[in-house]
C-alpha cells in the first residue's frame, strides 16, 4: 500500500508539473496582453486557515495601491471593502475536487475581471495552477513560497501537503521540475534569507522578494510578567511537522524544575487524541490546557510568557511574529526562517532541533529571571514592529509591485 500511494502521488505531481510547463510553452505562441492601468487588480489563489492568516497576508496587499484583491478560496473569511471572495460551490468541489474547482473559478475570474497579477500560495497545487492559468491569459504570475524551500526540496516529500508527503523519500526528478517551474514566475515571494539563498544557488533568476506576513502590533498592548497567566504557549496545527508531542516532552522536562508550570496549547489536527494521551502518560495533564482551534489567538498570546515552537520546518511563522508582538518571548527551533526574527540571546532563543533538554533549560531560566524575560519581551516587540508591521509589509509590496510593473513589457 505504501508503494502504491507513493506511485500515485508521484504520478499526480509529475502530471501537474508537466502540465504547468506545457502551459508555459504554449503561452509563448499567444499574443501578449497590454495591462492598463497596471497592478490595480490582483487575483489570489490559496487556502486560508484562519482570520489571522488572512489579515496577515491580504491586508497589506489591499493597502499597496491596488483597487481590488480577488481571493479564490474555499470560503469567505472576513468582509473587506477591497477584497472580493470567489468560492466554488460545494457541488462542484464534490465532482472535481477542491484544487480543480478553484482552478476553474480562477479561469472565470481571468475572463471576467482581467486581473493584472495572479498570485498562488504554495507550489502544489496553488502556485502551479496560478502559473498555468496566468500564462494562458498572458498575465504576470507571483509564487508565494510560504513554507520555504521545503516546498521544493526532494520534490516536496518533507512537506505536510497530503499528496506530497506520500512520496516518503526525495525525488531528484520532481525537485528539478519544481525548480524549472519556479524559474517561470515573474515574482517569487519568500519569507527569509534561507529561501533566497536556496533559490539563488539553484539559478532561479526571477524577481525575488522577501516579504513576511504582517502583524498589527498596535492591537496588542504589552503586559508585564506578573500580569500573564500562562508560562508556555504552543500555537499550530497538530501535525507531525509541528511536533506537538515534543511540546509535551518539553513541558514535562521543564516541570521537573518548576512543578507548577502552566502551559497552553492552541490548535487542532490528527495528533490531538495522541497528544492528550501522551500528556496523561507523562503525568502533566494538569499542567497543560488544551483548547483546540482558536480563530483569534492574540488574547492568549498576551496572557502567556513564552512561545514554544519545536517544528521540524517553518517559513517565517506568523504565529511567532504575533507572539513577539504581544511580548511573548520565543524559544523556538533553529529551523527555516525563524532566525530572521529571533535574535538568539537578545529577544529570544533558538534551539537546536529536537534538543528537549535545551528547550527546558532556556524556559526555566526565563521563568526564574523576570528581568531577563522583560528585556527579551520588549526587544522582541520592537523587532516585530520594525519588520512585520502592516506599514512595513505594505511598503515592501509597493516596492515589488512597482518593480514588476517596470520590468513587464506588454504589447498589443
Amino acid at each position: 500500500m505504501l508503494l502504491l500511494n507513493r506511485f500515485i502521488s508521484f504520478s499526480i505531481i509529475l502530471f501537474a508539473y508537466s502540465l504547468a510547463l506545457t502551459a508555459c510553452f504554449v503561452s509563448n505562441l499567444l499574443p501578449k496582453r497590454k495591462y492598463s492601468p497596471p497592478r490595480r487588480r490582483i487575483a489570489v489563489l490559496g487556502t486560508f486557515f484562519n482570520v489571522g492568516w488572512f489579515r496577515s497576508h491580504i491586508i497589506p496587499l489591499t493597502k499597496s495601491g491596488v483597487d481590488e484583491v480577488i481571493l479564490v478560496t474555499d470560503s469567505m473569511i472576513e468582509s473587506h471593502s477591497r477584497v472580493r471572495f470567489v468560492c466554488p460551490p460545494t457541488w462542484l468541489v464534490r465532482i472535481v475536487g477542491r484544487a480543480a474547482a478553484k482552478g476553474l473559478y480562477l479561469i472565470a475570474v481571468c475572463i471576467r475581471r482581467r486581473p493584472d497579477l495572479i498570485m498562488g500560495y504554495h507550489i502544489f497545487p496553488g502556485a502551479i495552477t496560478a502559473l498555468a492559468i496566468g500564462r494562458m491569459f498572458r498575465c504576470p504570475v507571483c509564487y508565494q513560497m510560504t513554507g520555504g524551500p521545503i516546498e521544493v526540496i526532494g520534490g516536496g516529500c518533507y512537506n505536510e501537503n497530503s499528496v506530497m508527503k506520500n512520496l516518503t523519500y526525495p525525488s531528484n526528478l520532481l525537485e528539478n521540475l519544481a525548480l524549472s517551474i519556479v524559474r517561470k514566475f515573474d515574482l517569487v515571494v519568500i519569507r527569509g534569507k534561507l529561501a533566497r539563498s536556496y533559490l539563488i544557488d539553484n539559478t532561479v533568476t526571477s524577481q525575488l522578494a522577501i516579504i513576511p506576513g504582517s502583524v498589527n502590533v498596535d492591537n496588542v498592548p504589552w503586559r508585564s510578567y506578573e500580569e500573564r497567566q500562562y508560562d508556555l504557549i504552543f500555537v499550530g496545527r497538530l501535525t507531525e511537522i509541528k511536533q506537538p508531542l515534543q511540546f509535551v516532552e518539553i513541558v514535562a522536562k521543564a516541570a521537573k524544575s518548576k512543578t507548577d508550570i502552566r502551559a497552553l496549547l492552541l490548535g487542532d489536527g490528527p495528533l490531538m487524541a495522541e497528544l492528550v494521551d501522551y500528556a496523561a502518560r507523562c503525568g502533566i495533564s494538569g499542567n497543560i490546557t488544551v483548547m483546540g482551534k482558536i480563530n483569534f489567538v492574540e488574547p492568549y498570546l498576551a496572557d502567556s510568557r513564552i512561545f514554544v515552537m519545536p517544528s521540524r520546518s517553518e517559513g517565517l511563522s506568523i504565529a511567532m511574529a504575533e507572539a513577539m508582538a504581544a511580548g511573548t518571548v520565543p524559544v523556538v527551533a533553529n529551523v527555516g526562517e525563524l532566525g530572521d526574527l529571533v535574535l538568539d540571546g537578545k529577544n529570544g532563543w533558538l534551539i537546536e532541533p529536537n534538543d528537549v533538554a535545551q528547550y527546558a533549560d532556556r524556559i526555566v531560566t526565563l521563568l526564574e529571571n523576570h528581568d531577563l524575560w522583560t528585556t527579551f519581551s520588549q526587544a522582541g516587540r520592537e523587532t516585530v514592529n520594525n519588520y512585520n508591521s502592516v506599514d512595513a509589509v505594505t511598503l515592501r509590496w509597493k516596492t515589488e509591485l512597482n518593480k514588476l510593473t517596470q520590468q513587464s513589457s506588454h504589447v498589443d
